[in-house]
């Protein structure tokens, strides 16, 4: 208390002396005065102000991202007042049943949230404050903050958001915010994330069907007694005729009975009389040895009477409720009409209990004895009262006053010295809320008078925090200390950290025993002396924190069952001191080993169990361990008897739900208390669960019960946390407390039924019946008494189309409906027709006139609706609001008509099944999918056909529901018809497509339509743009999601052989268009093809690539190393690194200076060699002498390169060939280009490409680090394009991750999700550095860009969380205004950065200077490439809505498709460091033909290296490259026809890859390919026919060459679409990989031959050469680095019965199998074949561990073909070397 004293005198001080400052500067810290200045701190007036005016929302928003762990919690604050509301000094109380922020909380500092700029703290048990910190912005007038924050567990029910919010600034007085003074603050809960608590949560909010057939029974129910709890025994007689009890009747008793006989007649308002004749009721007590609580009631007709026997006053007391229920409300009647009978009943079990929680939310006095004489009319005799816990202590004991002063009081005091914080939504201030000494024995009395017995709960040791606070209090201005602390921290579920009385303090039990006597006087003044007591004791669990306690240590007490053991001991002692037994929870009577304790440890003549927790993962069997260890059991299971649960999963419905998801009155009902086990039905998933699988095969976990007279009764609980008041505790208790007595009193003759379903039909017939009564008399009198119980919603179903049906959960409520939004009301009829409620759209595809052929629906131009049966049809628009068809609502009138049920929606169409984890998993699971090209000539080259089957390989019929199924296609579907915003109804398979984002696509189940039987399947036919002739055209990893769900992928799809993609088998499905010349090869086809290319048994080229001169004496040799090793290395203090390498690889030793001799390799620095990557070299056996020469440090790591490529291995030594070399490169430029944007690879892969490129002399490695799938590389600077954007995950709303695509698996780890963090691309920097390789790191820029923009959108709103607008648009890249509308060739619908906001080019800037870094000290940077705008990012339709591009145009007196794209190329090299040129594809710089002006105004002198890549020759941009060279461009050909390494090897839909420019690339292709001649290499157009030279260079012409000095080189691409895995990425780079090195290092002297012919034949003399040189010597060298090139598969002819064989590269080994593939051997030339036999073939690789793909070939088929490539004119034979089948 002295600290918050001295707190509140700093602050007034400092309050003080500030005001005096502001009077000094002339302003005011008046709150209402205009010189109000903002520095002051907020006074009462404006936080009250606040209080009053902030308006709060509070949202779920999900709990299934962290899959039930955590859930999102998401604050609105809304200024709904006219002033400024300050974001200073105060603090937001408000309350959590869950830990908020659980990664951070609970801590002593409180958490700082940076986002949003607040701190949370926790304070204690369900409270905890929110507090803006520094940044956090005020709120103004009509403005809404948005705060979100992660809490434990989840939340899925309004009633989990607690009332009663409170403000609280330094000196002020706290203030309720009026916004949270009820639950109407919370928003709405309407989607699965939001209403399951985790992703196997099978339950959903029931709709009108789902209670419709929960409510349903046949009726079966006649006859029986109208009484609840049902008598035990009633016969009645129907053949004498009825008699009448009407108010002529009077009441007779005698002495004995009169207590009863006045109840009855105040009940029935008849007179009482001492002597009666006819037409009574009398009373009597008789002597029968029966049970105390046994009566009888029978009726005289011929005079008539009816008489109430019984030996007890309880008896007399349960027959006059009986009769009461009989003769029903007479009261207003005053007429009963009956048929003689006979009643004879007594109680089941002599404990009937129910237990109220008055702690968490007090019920007063008079609700308590209202209560009480309700549970009393349903003949139930217990009432535990719980009158302490954690929130408050609630029984006056004057010996400690403290308890009611301060723990029956709230009000915001941090130190509780003088009252208690608030909890669980209490008001900030209350006044003392306990039962005075008078009260509590008034309610004694009360309830003896109706035959309950009080007992007392007192929670104890845990639940103490309000007894532990209340006596501290006491003590405040004391040093004494009453109890030593626990030695560890421990905070209870209730969020308490210290709740817990001390087992071994003196002043426990001093207390104890202080509140157990004054509690037993309590009892023996009211005349009923206390026979139980309550102890609590389900924490016993938590003793462990004592044992090294200092109290403990001082009694010796070292564990925690011998701590347990004394606290028991100790307090039975106490209770049995008062006269009383101990009832406890299960758990405090159960040692750490899960044994039953010893009762007699707890001395009291008997000890009661209450035995809750039944969940099958709990110790579910301790009920009956307990019953059978001697104790007596009391069942009161949270599966069926907790009353706080809910009624219907509903988030509607009040109530916890932590046991179980709901608790109906028929789940109370079916409560089989002589069986335990059969109330574990569902697991807390909702998942069936049978006896077999919780009680194990041999009922291991189920021990029998072996003393059932031990179980004593059964009772339901009420805990108070959401019971606010007296109608919230009626809505609780009522109806469900009537199946809780049905059960307690009367056994139910099905519960002894061992057959299952024998047992719930049983079950169901007596339901019905109780249902009845209940719905047709008990809802009324509930009404008479006003008890607001709960109306349950109706429910309805219907016929599909017109007839709807609805019941109740109690027969004979009134249903009402509405459907004009409840406008009005109606009642609705037994049998209703629908007549204008006809709910069924039908659709239909109207055919594109002229476009599409008959009988097919697959093009269609528009769509067609009907609401009238078909009768009248309509357009469907672009976007059509079907959402303004209203659903039916309904509602459900109490008995008396004055109350009503909630709202609820009923949709004729049935409901859409909403899935969960499980149900996703089943549909992925029996899902078998079928990809088939049907036809890509269906619309000539426009469109394909292809046809998608769904069959159903599970045992259950897949049905509609709220999933959808998501695929991949790199072509745009649909393509007429796109966009389709809302869908496009596949009309021939009830399924919707939707076009997610790029290749993403999914199809919605139509409702109700949509179903796959098992064993069946559905097709559907779908069209897409242009073609698809390759089985990689289709991406694997399909996969099913739903709503909060992990999404699963379909199995047959996710293997990388695409084995669901059917196979391409006619011509129409591999060919692209109608004159296409290509087909697959055949094995004789490509025999033809590489007929003319001789297998030489060797390697003919001594190194690759080839030397620009080179002699060699093959015959003349040096031994270099082995065992005998003379040889050294001297480098003269030169070449360290190279050095080095020479030998590692040889294992030599390095001397530094050599001064003469033999034995020695001789690295030596030249002048002579002008070229800095050129060196010689000389292999001299007679001086035994090898010298290397170079200029500078490349050349002569490439002279190593060269000598290790020479060297044959002998053993331990190598064998050097006689030679001299001299050689440099043809180009300074020798690339390859590696994007690791589309699918991510490792920078171990990277590193091995390295490798490959240090081999053959490549020196640029052009990194694609960026493009729309993903961002692959760390700038520190903006985490977001990591977080997310190098993440591809299914996360819709993108984010944490961008959107699957490309085949890359829904879930990550996948082929898309990675980046190399700084020091990884350092790393890779370093390793290509060691090996002379300039990375040059490309940020695809200003289209292409979608990862960078999806991240950039995070971090703008990430800081707007905090409202900081300018850091939130700092690096936006996106104009989140612009309503253009457009489509990227790859279909993006927003992947271009807005080259109009500033902002785009600071993030440039960013990202260039954090290249710049990381290359420093390791490779300074020389290039960055920024990919380029080509023509799709500059069209009108990208930016003809963007006002931003308009005011720039405006501004720069330009327009946007002119000039725009010149403004973004200039400002982009503005942001480059002066030193570092600019790389960019080739049409970021051509407007159309012509070259934007090399010197732009921000350009200068700056190197701007274009990158030729577009030339499809028919096209006509071949020459752009000449273009660019001529017009001062540095220029890189990237030919996409001959150096795209993304194209198939083959024209075959087997073979992996694209082949938009070109249908296949081969190593023979890239092999000739004339980088100096660019328009040789145009030969054929892409469907396969020669061209001429006016179909390459249209109009004009095409332009020379005059500037070759700027053509620098040469590059291939690996563009990695299709290449998830490093084998594929593997299989395309190589061979391909080696003749790019080939041509890039060494011009062929072939090349400048003008005479084609001529030029030809030497081409294909030195293709033979270098084609045996990869067979004989290079592929083993890749064998050996474990990179897995493609090996071709061979060709095969068959002549006279003869095999004859070859390969595309000569001298690979191949193999034949003629015994179906099971064994394979080598085929040496040729080989005898028999006829009409199925031949496999395939080729392998030199160390015969991977081979081709297999191939077949059969006598027959080489027939038909034979010769079919011989005898050809030249210009066929042109075609056969471009690997083109002439057998058509």
């Amino acid at each position: 208390m002295w600290r918050s004293t001295i707190s509140v005198l700093v602050l007034v001080l400092s309050f003080a002396k500030y005001s005096l400052s502001q009077s000094r500067n002339g302003t005011s810290c008046d709150w209402n005065s205009p010189l109000f200045s903002e520095d002051c701190p907020i006074s009462q007036e404006e936080l009250d102000y606040m209080a009053e005016n902030l308006m709060i929302q509070v949202n779920s928003i999900d709990n299934l991202k962290d899959d039930g762990n955590t859930h999102i919690i998401q604050i609105r604050l809304h200024n709904n007042g006219t002033r400024v509301m300050r974001g200073k000094s105060w603090q937001l109380f408000f309350h959590s049943f869950f830990m908020v922020e659980p990664e951070h909380l609970p801590a002593e500092k409180a958490y700082v949230d940076d986002d949003y700029k607040v701190s949370y703290k926790h304070v204690t048990g369900s409270l905890f404050s929110l507090s803006p910190v520094e940044g956090f912005k005020d709120i103004l007038p009509n403005d809404t903050r948005t705060i979100e924050h992660e809490a434990k567990f989840w939340a899925v029910s309004k009633s989990d958001f607690l009332p009663n919010w409170y403000l609280k600034a330094p000196m002020l007085e706290p203030r309720l915010i009026a916004s949270t003074n009820s639950s109407y603050f919370a928003g709405e809960i309407s989607s699965a994330k939001q209403w399951k608590r985790y992703k196997y949560d099978r339950y959903n909010p029931f709709m009108s069907q789902d209670r419709y057939e929960r409510f349903y029974t046949p009726h079966r129910f006649t006859n029986g007694p109208s009484v609840i709890p049902t008598p035990r025994l009633f016969f009645e007689s129907r053949s004498f005729g009825e008699f009448t009890v009407d108010d002529t009747w009077t009441i007779g008793s005698t002495k004995g009975t009169r207590k009863a006989a006045k109840l009855l007649s105040s009940e029935l308002n008849l007179p009482l009389k001492d002597l009666i004749n006819g037409r009574s009721i009398s009373l009597r007590l008789i002597d029968n040895n029966k049970g105390p609580e046994w009566y009888s009631i029978e009726s005289n007709i011929n005079a008539p009477s009816i008489i109430i026997n019984a030996n007890s006053q309880t008896g007399l007391f349960y027959g006059v409720q009986t009769l009461v229920s009989l003769l029903d409300r007479f009261r207003e009647t005053r007429s009963k009409a009956l048929f003689p009978f006979y009643l004879e009943d007594e109680p089941r079990y002599e404990y009937r209990g129910l237990r109220l929680d008055v702690v968490r939310h007090f019920r007063t006095k008079e609700e308590v004895k209202r209560l009480i004489d309700l549970i009393s009319m349903y003949k139930l005799n217990k009432l535990i009262l719980m009158l302490s816990n954690d929130e408050g202590w609630r029984i006056e004991i004057p010996s400690y006053p403290e308890l009611v002063q301060v723990g029956a009081r709230r009000c915001h005091d941090l130190d509780e010295e003088e009252c208690l914080l608030p909890q669980i939504g209490n008001p900030i201030n209350t006044a003392q809320e306990y039962y005075t000494a008078a009260d509590y024995i008034e309610i004694l009395q009360h309830a003896k008078d109706r035959n309950v017995e009080v007992i007392p709960e007192i929670n104890f040791p845990g639940h103490a925090y309000a007894l532990k606070r209340a006596i501290e209090s006491r003590f405040k201005d004391t040093n004494k200390t009453l109890w030593s602390p626990p030695d560890k921290a421990h905070l209870s579920v209730q969020m308490f950290e210290d709740n817990m009385l001390n087992p071994c303090s003196p002043v426990t039990y001093e207390l104890l025993e202080t509140i157990l006597t004054r509690i037993a006087a309590y009892h023996q003044r009211a005349g009923v002396p206390l026979q139980s007591f309550h102890t609590g004791g389900d924490d016993h669990y938590s003793m462990d924190r004592w044992v090294l306690s200092e109290d403990c240590q001082k009694i010796n007490m070292h564990s925690s069952q011998a701590i347990q053991n004394m606290f028991d001991s100790r307090v039975s002692r106490l209770i049995e001191n008062t006269g009383a037994n101990v009832l406890g929870f299960a758990d405090g009577f159960m040692n750490a080993n899960g044994v039953p304790q010893d009762p007699r440890l707890f001395r009291t003549p008997e000890v009661t169990a209450h035995y809750w927790n039944n969940h099958h993962t709990a110790d579910f069997a301790n009920g009956y361990k307990l019953a059978n260890a001697g104790y007596k059991v009391v069942l009161g299971t949270v599966s069926h008897l907790y009353f706080d649960h809910p009624y219907e999963p509903n988030p509607e419905e009040n109530g916890l739900y932590w046991a179980t998801r709901f608790t109906d009155t028929r789940k109370v009902f079916s409560f089989e208390p002589e069986n335990i086990y059969r109330a574990i039905q569902v697991k807390k998933t909702g998942d069936p669960i049978s006896q077999l699988e919780f009680c194990g095969r041999n009922r291991e976990r189920c021990p029998r019960l072996l003393r059932p007279e031990n179980i004593k009764g059964v009772e339901g609980s009420l805990y108070g946390e959401l019971i606010r008041s007296r109608d919230m505790m009626d809505y609780m208790l009522f109806p469900r407390i009537l199946g809780l007595a049905e059960r307690a009193w009367h056994k139910g003759a099905w519960e002894d039924i061992e057959d299952d379903e024998k047992r719930k039909e049983a079950m169901n017939d007596d339901w019905q019946r109780f249902a009845r009564i209940v719905g047709a008399k008990e809802l009324r009198r509930l009404d008479d008494l006003g008890v607001k119980y709960r109306i349950s919603p109706a429910g309805a179903k219907s016929d599909g189309i017109k007839r709807m049906y609805t019941n109740t959960e109690f027969p004979d409520q009134v249903v009402e409906y509405s459907t004009n939004s409840g406008e009005k009301w109606k009642t609705v009829p037994k049998d209703w027709l629908m007549k204008s409620y006809n709910s069924r759209i039908l659709v239909r595809a109207v055919p594109k006139v002229g476009r599409i052929k008959a009988n097919t629906d697959h093009m269609t131009e528009r769509m067609e609706y009907s609401v009238n049966q078909g009768k009248t049809w309509r357009l469907v628009p672009d976007t059509w609001p079907i959402a303004s068809y209203n659903p039916i609502l309904l509602r459900t009138r109490s008995a008396d008509g004055k109350r009503l049920s909630r709202e609820t929606e009923f949709d004729p169409r049935g409901v859409n099944p909403i899935p969960n984890q499980a149900d996703v998993e089943n549909i992925a699971k029996s899902l078998r999918v079928t990809y088939e090209l049907e036809d890509n000539l269906v619309d000539e080259e426009n469109s394909f056909l292809l046809r998608i089957t769904f069959h159903n390989t599970g045992n259950e019929t897949l049905t509609y529901g709220n999933y959808s199924i998501y695929m991949y296609n790199i072509r745009l579907l649909q393509p007429i018809q796109s966009p389709y915003p809302n869908g496009y109804k596949l009309h021939d398979c009830s399924l919707w497509l939707h076009h997610v984002s790029g290749s993403l696509y999914r199809q919605d189940p139509e409702q109700p339509d949509f179903k796959i039987p098992p064993g069946q399947s559905l097709s559907c036919l779908i069209t897409g743009k242009s073609w698809q002739v390759s089985r990689t055209d289709s991406m694997p990893n399909w996969f099913v999601a739903a709503e909060g769900m992990d999404p699963v992928v379909i199995n047959n799809t996710v293997s990388e052989d695409l084995s669901y993609v059917s196979k391409f088998d006619t011509s129409n499905k591999w060919k692209r268009y109608p004159d296409d010349q290509y087909n697959p090869y055949s094995p004789p086809t490509r025999f033809g093809i590489f007929k003319d290319i001789a297998d030489r048994g060797r390697a003919v080229k001594p190194v690759i690539p080839s030397p620009k001169n080179l002699k060699m004496n093959p015959y003349r040799q040096v031994r270099v190393g082995g065992p005998n090793n003379r040889w050294f290395i001297t480098r003269n203090g030169r070449f360290p690194v190279a050095s080095k390498d020479l030998s590692d690889h040889f294992n030599l030793q390095t001397i530094n200076n050599w001064r003469g001799g033999r034995n020695i390799v001789l690295l030596e620095k030249t002048e002579e060699i002008r070229n800095n990557e050129g060196y010689s070299i000389e292999v001299d056996p007679s001086s035994n002498k090898i010298t290397l020469r170079a200029r500078d440090d490349p050349g002569m790591f490439y002279a190593v390169q060269t000598l290790k490529a020479l060297a044959d291995r002998d053993g331990n030594a190598f064998i050097l060939p006689e030679v001299t070399i001299f050689d440099e490169p043809r180009f300074p430029y020798r690339g390859m280009h590696l994007d690791v944007a589309r699918n991510f690879h490792s920078k171990e892969e990277v590193m091995k490409l390295l490798d490959l490129m240090a081999k053959y002399k490549l020196n640029k490695l052009h990194l694609h680090l960026t493009d729309d799938e993903g961002w692959r590389i760390e700038v520190p600077q903006l985490p977001e394009l990591t977080q997310i954007g190098s993440q591809r995950c299914f996360d819709i709303h993108e984010e944490e991750c961008i959107l699957p695509q490309i085949g890359s698996a829904p879930l990550r780890p996948n082929t898309g999700t990675g980046y190399y963090t700084a020091e990884d691309y350092r790393d890779i920097l370093r390793y290509a550095a060691d090996r002379h390789i300039q990375v040059i790191p490309e940020i695809n820029t200003p289209g292409h860009s979608r990862a960078a923009i999806v991240a950039m959108e995070n971090r703008y709103r990430r800081f707007m969380k905090s409202e900081n607008e300018a850091e939130a648009k700092r690096f936006l890249l996106s104009d989140m205004d612009d309503t253009s509308y457009y489509l990227s060739r790859q279909t993006y619908k927003n992947n271009v950065m807005s080259p109009c906001l500033h902002t785009t080019f600071d993030f440039l800037e960013v990202v260039a200077q954090t290249l710049y870094v990381m290359h420093q000290d390791i490779q300074p940077l020389k290039m960055i490439h920024f990919g380029g705008p080509g023509g799709d990012e500059f069209s009108s339709s990208v930016w003809n809505n963007s006002k931003i591009c308009q005011e720039l145009m405006d501004a720069l007196g330009v327009n946007i498709e002119d000039d725009l794209k010149s403004h973004f190329v200039d400002s982009v090299a503005q942001k480059l460091p002066p030193e570092v040129s600019l790389g960019v594809w080739e049409d970021a710089l051509m407007d159309e033909k012509r070259p934007l002006y090399r010197y732009g105004k921000n350009l200068g002198s700056r190197d701007v290296v274009a990158y030729a890549w577009d030339n499809i020759w028919e096209h006509g941009n071949g020459d752009n490259a000449h273009i660019l060279a001529n017009n001062d461009y540095k220029v890189v050909i990237s030919h996409a026809t001959d150096l795209f390494f993304d194209h198939p090897n083959e024209p075959d839909p087997e073979e992996r890859g694209y082949y938009w420019a070109s249908r296949f690339t081969n190593t023979r292709k890239v092999f000739g390919f004339t980088p100096e001649h660019l328009l040789k290499n145009a030969q054929v157009s892409r469907k396969g026919i020669p061209l001429t030279r006016s179909d390459v260079c249209p109009e004009f012409g095409c332009v020379e060459l005059t500037e070759p000095s700027n053509i620098i080189g040469m590059q291939g691409q690996l563009w990695t679409e299709t290449m998830r895995h490093p084998d594929q990425l593997e299989y395309m780079a190589a061979p391909r990989i080696l003749a790019l090195a080939e041509r890039a290092w060494h011009k062929a002297d072939w090349e400048d031959i003008e005479d084609k012919i001529s030029r030809d034949r030497e081409r294909d003399r030195d293709w033979e050469e270098f084609g045996n040189t990869l067979a004989y010597q290079e592929l083993q060298k890749l064998d050996d680095m474990d990179f897995k090139y493609r090996i071709p598969p061979p060709g095969a002819e068959i002549k006279n019965s003869v095999i004859h064989t070859n390969s595309e590269i000569p001298g690979l080994p191949i193999q034949i199998s003629l015994d179906n593939k099971k064994t394979w051997r080598r085929l040496n030339g040729t080989m005898p074949v028999p006829d009409n036999k199925l031949i496999h073939l395939r080729t392998t690789s030199p160390d015969g561990r991977r081979h081709s793909r297999v191939v077949t070939v059969t006598p027959a088929i080489s027939r038909t073909e034979e010769n079919s490539v011989f005898k050809m004119p030249f210009l066929e034979r042109f075609l056969k070397y471009l690997g083109l089948s002439l057998i058509q």
